[in-house]
């Protein structure tokens, strides 16, 4: 008799398990406002055949923030200094493009999107007459 509950209930259980509805993610929006977690950049300067590498992971204890509109307009900025930097932005193909009103623009490609979480990696190249920096960094952010 026990076997017979035993296997009835294991049955009841997949059937069970097999029933429940699967949430989608595929609503996630970057639009509204995304509260910084971290960031993780890696540099590179080469000068004069001499190479220096810094990797560096930091948390965000300003208040940073990244606010995006359904206009295609942005806000970033800090609760700290009440710096904030304006702008629009696109987002086409997991690729998020950012001009500011400075104007600078600035790429991300879009690592991570669900409702809750918004991870963000973008790279920076420059050379010089005498040397090489490079920059990739990566950005953390929920809602």
């Amino acid at each position: 008799m026990k076997s017979k509950l035993l296997s009835l209930f294991t049955v009841c259980s997949i059937i069970l398990i097999a029933s429940c509805k699967k949430e989608s993610n595929t609503s996630a929006s970057i639009i509204g406002r995304w509260s910084g977690q971290r960031l993780h950049y890696v540099t590179t300067l080469t000068q004069s055949g001499i190479t220096d590498t810094q990797d560096t992971t930091m948390n965000c204890i300003n208040g940073e923030y990244m606010n995006f509109a359904s206009n295609g307009t942005y806000t970033q900025g800090d609760n700290d200094t009440s710096s904030t930097e304006t702008g629009t932005y696109t987002y086409v193909n997991n690729t998020i493009t950012m001009i500011s009103t400075v104007p600078d623009t600035t790429i991300f490609n879009v690592d991570l999107l669900d409702a809750h979480t918004l991870n963000l990696t973008s790279s920076y190249n420059e050379n010089g007459p005498d040397y090489t920096f490079n920059a990739l960094w990566t950005v953390y952010l929920t809602r």
